[in-house]
């Protein structure tokens, strides 16, 4: 083995200004590739009632006792916030309402996906000590296996950054994001780095925010940051019990904000169970939904999952694992890689069985969605791409074959014939959605010059006792949203009629 140097250790601070010009282009390449995909291939159309609710609805930022969702606090702020800033800052450019609000969510959520990207690969190369070529090869097979890791069905694919919805993009994979990436921030840094010594009181104030967010997100999400705290936390009990150190109390001094983060987390489950969301899941039925959970996770390794990517990351974890054994942990680059596989690994499991039991209780279904399994993809990935990192550092000449391998994947990825699921609960093109969503405008903005206090708004007909996804209720949360963003000038009272009309306007079923 070679390649591995302690004394020439590769730092972005050390790199020539073209080095730093080619490590932004990456980062921009991949910006565009996923801005193309989220805003033209696969736009984020608001379609059903929940989508007319969030983009206009919002609440206070702090827990709300025996609400709906007590905790929520980061999709309930943030989504409305980006419908405000695209109706406010592309709609005046477009005239287009729809079109400005998924721009504006494009935008957001590729800004997320890349932050999440430059930590992931940032933390490889502190640990694992890539130089450049090594950490930009890493970072396109980590950007692509996203997309290919369960893309193995002719259509219907979900990728890592799919869900139901639109919102649900802002309720689930926004706050898998933000708790990803906080993990991969905080990896590296011990309780000391993080307000203690050197560093400005504004960003350990923001530190504390994206804390108190990633806790206050989803709790199928915060899992994600509350394993690796739990996981830190018993790190540092082991290493106390093995150095023979005594006193429970020094071990609470060292690790006091890793336990005011789980306490705090106690709290916002607390809340969570309190909630009214929580009050309609059943009793009876959480047993029994275990082994349907268990099944849908079997489903999800041996049938959803790209059978390329299989066989690609057992090779890596496989040939990474018996570089290991080889190098026999001689120094810091090994123990790094091994300590990392471990955190990983332990995580993981953490993750699956959380969302399990949770997933048990609340909804079966919940299982099939990438956004409530990204934790568990996302431990995955860290084991498979410290994996990938560890056999670069230690047989550069590897490189070699990244070419054409990133090549192969993306010819797997993006030009097969295999497709992706619509970002919508009917799961029709994006285009049509914004059909039926303007004449939805255009029918409200017609009674508004009209000068009518109350209307009959026609919608599709769908077979569900409340018309879901554009459902019987909703009158009053379109109005509520287009009254919001000064589409219409005065508040409508809206009684929704589904109408086969529509569906044959719109060759639906």
């Amino acid at each position: 083995m070679e390649g591995f140097n302690e004394n020439r250790m590769d730092n972005i601070k050390s790199r020539t200004g073209r080095q730093r010009v080619l490590y932004i282009a990456a980062f921009f390449v991949i910006f565009a590739g996923l801005f193309i995909f989220f805003a033209v291939v696969h736009p984020l159309i608001i379609y059903d009632t929940d989508d007319w609710i969030y983009i206009a609805h919002t609440r206070q930022a702090l827990p709300l006792w025996e609400e709906w969702n007590p905790t929520r606090i980061l999709p309930e702020t943030l989504m409305p916030f980006c419908a405000d800033l695209g109706v406010d800052i592309i709609f005046p450019f477009t005239g287009d309402y729809i079109g400005s609000l998924a721009l504006s969510f494009a935008v957001i959520l590729c800004v997320f996906i890349i932050a999440y990207f430059y930590f992931f690969v940032k933390l490889l190369r502190s640990k694992l000590h890539l130089d450049l070529q090594k950490e930009l090869s890493v970072l396109f097979v980590l950007a692509l296996f996203h997309f290919l890791v369960y893309n193995s069905q002719p259509t219907g694919n979900i990728h890592m950054f799919s869900e139901a919805n639109v919102t649900c993009i802002f309720f689930y994979t926004v706050p898998a994001l933000l708790n990803s990436a906080l993990v991969l921030y905080l990896y590296g840094k011990e309780e000391t780095d993080m307000f203690g010594g050197k560093g400005s009181y504004v960003h350990k104030g923001i530190l504390i925010l994206l804390i108190y967010l990633s806790i206050n997100s989803n709790m199928f999400q915060n899992i994600i940051f509350i394993a690796f705290v739990g996981t830190r936390l018993l790190e540092n009990l082991i290493c106390r019990i093995k150095g023979g150190r005594d006193g429970i109390k020094i071990l609470l001094k060292k690790n006091i904000v890793w336990i005011l983060v789980l306490l705090c987390w106690f709290i916002s489950m607390y809340y969570e169970a309190n909630g009214g969301r929580a009050g309609g899941f059943g009793e009876d039925s959480f047993i029994n939904n275990i082994p349907e959970c268990l099944k849908s996770l079997k489903d999800l390794v041996f049938f959803r999952m790209n059978r390329m990517f299989i066989k690609v990351s057992a090779v890596f974890v496989f040939a990474a694992f018996v570089i290991y054994i080889v190098q026999k942990g001689k120094n810091k680059l090994d123990k790094a890689y091994f300590r990392m596989v471990l955190y990983g690994t332990s995580c993981y499991f953490i993750t699956v069985l959380y969302t399990v039991l949770l997933c048990a209780k609340t909804s079966t279904k919940y299982m099939e969605r990438s956004g409530v399994i990204f934790g568990m993809s996302f431990y995955m990935f860290l084991v498979i791409m410290a994996s990938l990192s560890y056999i670069l550092t230690r047989c550069p000449k590897t490189l070699l074959v990244v070419p054409l391998f990133i090549f192969i994947i993306f010819n797997e990825t993006v030009s097969d014939s295999r497709s992706f699921k619509f970002l919508n609960a009917p799961q029709y093109r994006e285009r049509l959605c914004r059909e039926i969503d303007n004449d939805i405008i255009e029918q409200i903005k017609d009674a508004d010059k009209k000068g009518l206090e109350e209307m009959t708004l026609y919608v599709p007909k769908y077979d569900s006792d409340d018309n879901w996804p554009i459902a019987t209720y909703g009158g009053d949360y379109i109005v509520n949203a287009l009254s919001k963003h000064n589409m219409v000038d005065r508040y409508i009272r809206v009684t929704i009629k589904p109408s086969t009309k529509m569906n044959k306007k719109y060759n639906l079923p």
